[in-house]
Order: C-alpha cells, then sequence, then structure tokens
C-alpha cells in the first residue's frame, strides 16, 4: 500500500474541478454507488460459467422448454428482488401498491364468473317476465359495472405504479452503468469493445426495463387470477375441478410448443433479415460511392434476395403459429365441453344443485389454464431481465486498482516536471505473451522537450499510458519530481499531465463546452487566451455563433487542423506541468501541420514536453531524442548528434529524407523556387554537376547534414573545411542550373559563406 496523505490537499484550481466534477456525478436520489463485492482489477478476473437453478430448469422444462434448462450463462442470474436492487423507499411505495392492485384484478376476474353463474341461475329459475327476475338481474347488473369500475381504477393504478417505479430505478441503474464505466482501466476497455458497452447499455437495460415493468404487472395479475380461479373452483365443486385440471397442462403444452417452434423460426427469418440490413446499412454509409457507379440497382435487388431467403421462414412460422393456435384452442373448448358434460352428471345426481355452479366452476377454470397457456412469454421475460442485470452488475460492482474517482493520493505542493522511467517492465494484460517494456530507464528534465521515436509496438505510447496511469507496469517506477505517480491522486495527476493525441476526440457539442471538458470552471477570458496560443481563436471567431457554435458529432462541422487546435486550447485550459504529444500532427497535412506545430511550440514553453511522433520536421528541433527498439532505449541524443552516429535513428531519417524511384518528400525537402531565370540554366548542365544529381539521397542528405553541423559548431578541422567548401561550391552549383535545391544543401552554401566573412 502506498502511502497517501491525510487530508490531500489541493491548489485552489483543482478544488473547484473537483466540486464541479462532483456536481456532474450528481445524480438526483443517487449516492456513490457501493459495490457489493470486493474490488476487481482486470489481472484477477476469472470467467467462469453458471448453471440454471433447480428452480428455472423446472420451471423451463414444465413449459417445454428443455433448450433454455441445459444453456449456461456468463454470469449467475439475479434473483428476482434482486431486479430492484436500485428502488429506493419511494420506489418501493410504488411498487407495493402496484403489486395489490394486480393482485386484486387478478382476482376480480374470477369474481365475475361467480356473478355470472348467479345471471346463469336467475335466467334459469326465474321466469323473465316476474319481479324476482327484474331484481335479480338488476342486481347482477350493478354488481358486474361496479367491478367493471372497479378493475379499470385497480388497472390503471398497477399500470402507472409499474411503469413510474420502473422508470426511476432504470435512469438510476443507467446513471450507475455509465458512472462505473468511465471508472474502468485501459485493461478492461481493452477486453471490453466499446460496441459490447453500448449493446448492455440498450439491449440489455432494455430487457431489464421489460422485466420489471408492466409485463411483471400483468405476470402478477395472471397468477393471481390463475389460483383465485383455481380456489374459486374448487370451493363449488372439487370433483369437478379436478376433471378440468387436465386442460391447463394441454394448453400450456400447446403454447409451450408453438413458443419453441416459433423462436426457432423466427431466428432463421432473422438471419436473412439482418444480412438484408447489413447490405442497407452499408448501401446508405456508401450511398456517394454506389451513385458514383450507378449501383442503385444492383444494391437493391441484393437487398431483395435476401429479404426473399427469410420470407419462407417467415411462411413456416405463420403455418406454425395457426397449428398450435388452433390447438389450443380447440384443447380449450374440447375440454369445455367436456366440463359441461360432467358437470350435467353432477347435476343429475344431485352433488351440484344448480347449473350456475356448473358455468362457474367450468369458466374458472378455463380462465386460469388460458392464462397459464400464456405464461412463457412472461416468464422468459423474467429469466432475460435476471440474466441482463447479472451482466450490468458485474460491471457496476467492479471497482478498478486504477480508480479515477479515488480520493485516495497525494498532492504535492508545487510541480516542476521533472520525470523519470526507473527500470520500468511491462506487458498488456490481454497479451501477456509480449512484454512490450523491458527496463525502460529515461530521465526528462524540468522544462525540456523529449522526442520518442521508434517502429510501431515499441513503447512509446505504452510510456505514456504509464505515466497517466492508465496502466500500471508489472515491475519499475514512474516518478514525476521524484514522486512515484501511484502514490498520486489519480485525478490531481491528469490534471498536472495534459496529452495532445493524434485523432482528437471532440463531442456533439459548442466548442465553449467541449473546452470547459478541460476546466470546469474556465471564463470566457481564458479560453480566449488559451484558445489564441493554440492559433484556434480566429477561425472560431469567424464561425457563425462563435465559442457557442455546435460543431457536431466528433466536430465533423470542423477541418482535421481546426479539430487539432480545439484540442490543444482544451488541453491548454488546465494549465497542464508537463505535456504529451502523441502523433499530434501525423494526420494532417502540410499546411495544417505548419499551422498546428506552431500551436504545438507556444503550448510546449515552460513545460517539460514529451513528444511522438514519426515526422522529422516535427522531432528535430526537441531538445533529446530517444530512440525505442523492443522496450528498451538503443539510441539517446539530440538530431545532430544521432545522425552523426549513423545508427538506427539515422536509418530512420534517412528512409524519410530520400523515397525511392526519385519520388519527391514534401516532409523532408523543402524546395526553394530561384526564381524564373534559372531555368535558363536546366539545358547547360555539366557533367560534373550530372554526377552530383546521381548520388545517392541517403549519401546526400548524410553529406549536407554532417557539413551543417560541421560549420555550425565550429568544431572542422582544415581537411574539413576544405572538403566543405568543395561540397558547398558543387551545392552552388546545382542551385544555379537547377533553380531549385533542397533546403539541407541551402543551409551548407549560407553556412559557408557566413565562415569566409
Amino acid at each position: 500500500m502506498f502511502p497517501v496523505a491525510d487530508p490531500p490537499r489541493a491548489g485552489p484550481e483543482d478544488t473547484g474541478r473537483n466540486s464541479r466534477r462532483s456536481s456532474i456525478r450528481a445524480f438526483p436520489g443517487a449516492s456513490e454507488p457501493k459495490p457489493t463485492s470486493a474490488p476487481i482489477d482486470f489481472d484477477d478476473e476469472i470467467h467462469t460459467t453458471h448453471q440454471p437453478s433447480c428452480f428455472d430448469k423446472f420451471i423451463d422444462y414444465i413449459l417445454c422448454r428443455g433448450d433454455v434448462a441445459k444453456r449456461t450463462y456468463e454470469n449467475r442470474p439475479v434473483s428476482i428482488f434482486g431486479l430492484f436492487r436500485y428502488a429506493k423507499a419511494f420506489d418501493h411505495f410504488l411498487l407495493f401498491v402496484g403489486v395489490i392492485c394486480a393482485i386484486i384484478s387478478g382476482v376480480s376476474q374470477p369474481v365475475l364468473t361467480i356473478i355470472a353463474g348467479r345471471v346463469t341461475n336467475a335466467l334459469l329459475v326465474y321466469a323473465p317476465h316476474t319481479k324476482q327476475f327484474r331484481n335479480k338481474a338488476t342486481e347482477n347488473v350493478y354488481i358486474f359495472l361496479g367491478i367493471g369500475i372497479f378493475v379499470t381504477v385497480t388497472n390503471y393504478i398497477q399500470y402507472m405504479c409499474f411503469q413510474h417505479c420502473c422508470s426511476r430505478i432504470m435512469a438510476q441503474m443507467r446513471h450507475r452503468y455509465v458512472y462505473s464505466v468511465l471508472r474502468q482501466n485501459a485493461g478492461w476497455f481493452d477486453k471490453n469493445h466499446s460496441g459490447t458497452i453500448a449493446t448492455k447499455l440498450n439491449d440489455s437495460m432494455e430487457r431489464i426495463r421489460e422485466g420489471i415493468g408492466d409485463k411483471l404487472g400483468v405476470l402478477l395479475r395472471g397468477v393471481a387470477m390463475l389460483i383465485a380461479s383455481i380456489v374459486v373452483a374448487y370451493i363449488y365443486e372439487w370433483r369437478l375441478a379436478c376433471m378440468m385440471l387436465g386442460v391447463a397442462p394441454t394448453c400450456v403444452g400447446c403454447m409451450s410448443l408453438m413458443a419453441r417452434q416459433m423462436t426457432a423460426t423466427t431466428v432463421k427469418e432473422l438471419g436473412g433479415v439482418e444480412k438484408a440490413g447489413s447490405i442497407a446499412e452499408e448501401s446508405l454509409m456508401g450511398v456517394r460511392t454506389v451513385q458514383a457507379f450507378n449501383g442503385q440497382e444492383e444494391m437493391v435487388e441484393r437487398y431483395r434476395v435476401e429479404l426473399n431467403k427469410g420470407r419462407k421462414f417467415a411462411i413456416w412460422k405463420g403455418f406454425w403459429s395457426g397449428l398450435y393456435g388452433g390447438l389450443f384452442f380447440f384443447w380449450l373448448f374440447a375440454f369445455q365441453g367436456c366440463g359441461f358434460l360432467y358437470g350435467a352428471y353432477l347435476l343429475k345426481v344431485g352433488i351440484i344443485t344448480s347449473p350456475g355452479d356448473v358455468f362457474i366452476i367450468v369458466m374458472a377454470m378455463l380462465l386460469g389454464s388460458y392464462f397459464l397457456g400464456l405464461i412463457s412469454p412472461h416468464l422468459m421475460v423474467l429469466l432475460n431481465a435476471r440474466v441482463a442485470a447479472a451482466s450490468i452488475y458485474e460491471t457496476i460492482d467492479r471497482v478498478p486498482k486504477i480508480d479515477p474517482y479515488s480520493k485516495k493520493g497525494r498532492f504535492l505542493d508545487k510541480v516542476i516536471g521533472e520525470v523519470k522511467f526507473e527500470n520500468v517492465h511491462f506487458r498488456y494484460p490481454t497479451r501477456k505473451d509480449a512484454k512490450i517494456l523491458n527496463g525502460l530507464n529515461l530521465t526528462i528534465q524540468p522544462g525540456t522537450s523529449v522526442a520518442l521515436v521508434g517502429h510501431s509496438g515499441c513503447g512509446k505510447s505504452t510510456s505514456v499510458g504509464l505515466l497517466t496511469r492508465l496502466y500500471e507496469p508489472e515491475a519499475g517506477n514512474v516518478t514525476i519530481d521524484g514522486t512515484d505517480v501511484r502514490e498520486l491522486n489519480i485525478e490531481y495527476l491528469r490534471n498536472v499531465v495534459g496529452i495532445v493525441q493524434q485523432e482528437p476526440i471532440l463531442f456533439n457539442d459548442t466548442i465553449h463546452n467541449n473546452l470547459l471538458l478541460g476546466n470546469p470552471n474556465a471564463t470566457r477570458e481564458k479560453m480566449i487566451e488559451v484558445c489564441k496560443m493554440a492559433n484556434a481563436h480566429d477561425f472560431i471567431e469567424n464561425m457563425p455563433k462563435g465559442y457557442d457554435t455546435l460543431i457536431g458529432d466528433g466536430g465533423v462541422q470542423l477541418s482535421g487542423g481546426q479539430k487539432q487546435r480545439v484540442a490543444i486550447a482544451r488541453t491548454m485550459i488546465r494549465d497542464p506541468k508537463v505535456l504529451l504529444l502523441d502523433e499530434a500532427t501525423s494526420a494532417l497535412d502540410a499546411q495544417s501541420e505548419s499551422i498546428v506545430q506552431s500551436a504545438l511550440n507556444n503550448a510546449a514553453k515552460g513545460r517539460t514536453t514529451i513528444m511522438i511522433a514519426h515526422r522529422l520536421s516535427t522531432i528535430r528541433e526537441a531538445d533529446k531524442i530517444v530512440f525505442f527498439e523492443k522496450g528498451v532505449i538503443v539510441e539517446a541524443g539530440n538530431h545532430a548528434e544521432l545522425v552523426q552516429l549513423g545508427g538506427r535513428y539515422y536509418d530512420l531519417v534517412k528512409a524519410q529524407a530520400f523515397k525511392p524511384d526519385n519520388e519527391p518528400n514534401d516532409e523532408i525537402e523543402e524546395e526553394i523556387d530561384l526564381g524564373p531565370s534559372a531555368s535558363a540554366f536546366h539545358s547547360r548542365q555539366s557533367s560534373f554537376t550530372s554526377s552530383i544529381r546521381s548520388m545517392s539521397g541517403a549519401e546526400a542528405f548524410r553529406r549536407g547534414t554532417l557539413g551543417a553541423d560541421s560549420f555550425a559548431g565550429g568544431k572542422s578541422s582544415a581537411r574539413a573545411d576544405a572538403e566543405n567548401a568543395a561540397f558547398a561550391e558543387e551545392v552552388a552549383k546545382v542551385m544555379e542550373q537547377d533553380g531549385k535545391v533542397s533546403a539541407g544543401y541551402l543551409d551548407i552554401s549560407k553556412m559557408q559563406k557566413e565562415t569566409t566573412l
């Protein structure tokens, strides 16, 4: 356990940020989520499968869903009460009222059969024109009307309570899920794709909503109706009720077989529909390409073919639905006839005294059996909700070791900006077989700029991730001003260290609000100041609403260079002491790169700057260049030193300086036009100058760079001076004849003249 300050201290700006972010996290009626299980770190997660409980298996087999009973789950389904884990006191009150109303509504249905039986007795016992008949009929009509109004009110209250309770619980659950997702460490996101997370937020939440919403009320009402129907039937005559019980399993069997067959055919049907949907999605996303190649009819035909593949399964689905639905009602009415037949016999032998009692028993049992035959979808909805909740709760309960919401950790009194990597070893949790850093040792002095260079996968970006504690090293230390970053408060650390990434992430909001993400308490004056520093103020002012302009999803209203400058301003508005530039200009064209590079140079002033780049124009001015290979530093020095060394960095520079097959390189060769008169010399190229042009790009660049370094350093010997002077004359001749020359050659010529003077 690392030592922590008690209590932690923060500067005024940190206090403001913390208070603002605390208010952002706040939610009406919600406190900070408390995990119900021990904190889990990504490396410690063990994925297991779970079998359904015995009760679940019993229900599935009863409903002829043996395929469901045999499947396994990644997470153990939560209990029914676990679905209401985030219910507050008022939610419990709503739930209680809803359950009572659902039970009352369910019991009311069999009660109506009793009233219907009384009406039947009145019709059979009393003459139609007698006063007794009118009184009995009027009495039962009023009872019917009263029960109807009562059931209407209870159903309204039931649906309202369940829906309102569901919406409140789902709001809490969504809030806590997003809260928990955003607290996870980078290793967790390496394992869980963003698409999977979004699916959980949409599909899984929808399943939970169905399980605890009005459908749960319908299920409870049906269960109450089933129990009340059986009780009513047995009260009036248990013999007839026992005979009528045979209708229940038959109806359940028919509907369950239909559900199983419908599920199988629906899956096959959706397979074709999904393929058709994929074609439609591709066509819409690439509509310009489709139109450019006149491919509209072809795409429509492909869409039609895939839809037709699923049509035959839709026909079969209709066939099975009609078959089993017909069988269901056949058995329902068959048992109804048998019930009336047996009831007539009991009436004949005197066991049942009134015809209305036969009607009550038969209709009550049919009512209960009808619901029992339709119970399968409701139970499946409830089971799916329990499974989905288990997956959601797993994420909510997971507290990572690197917790950005934690209040623990130290706050430095003053940050100077010295960064050290001390014998750092690291491998990604999802790639245990590949070691990324193998004993990295690097010291970066305060206020200096260091460029990290190397081939992809050598550990450059990983080092930046360790500095911001996206990951933790498996061995070694990463320190800022001598303090291990693991001892610092994470939120404070990420305020101290600012990062500008290759692909700037802007949100579908105004420029003002995007800048507030860097510092929630920033004033408009501060925004203007940092935007001027980032060369962004002018183009922002020219936008329709200035800083209040909506920039669209991902900043679609801005160009690549403009987005990058806004991202730079967003980083600078928090005034970081350490600045990380991760390929900040690699995706830009030459003109945008120049503007953005100027903004980066402004941002780097007075700060410790770590840049990851491949472009020579970006890294050559760094105070120190570090070349990574296989997780260790193999070369270090400034640009001139590494070129003179002739090692791996030199090979990288050589590869960028001149492309094969005499292709021009916009990044390195800054061609200088000497005017229209210079073209007259093109036809008078001597064999001497031709040999200069035939010189390999690598040799020319090496000679040009070393010559420039020799003149600039003032360390040349007499022999070296003579060679450089001769080479400068050669360059001058090429300049006179071609009219163009690379910037490297021009520097040599200028320096030679200055030395001569």
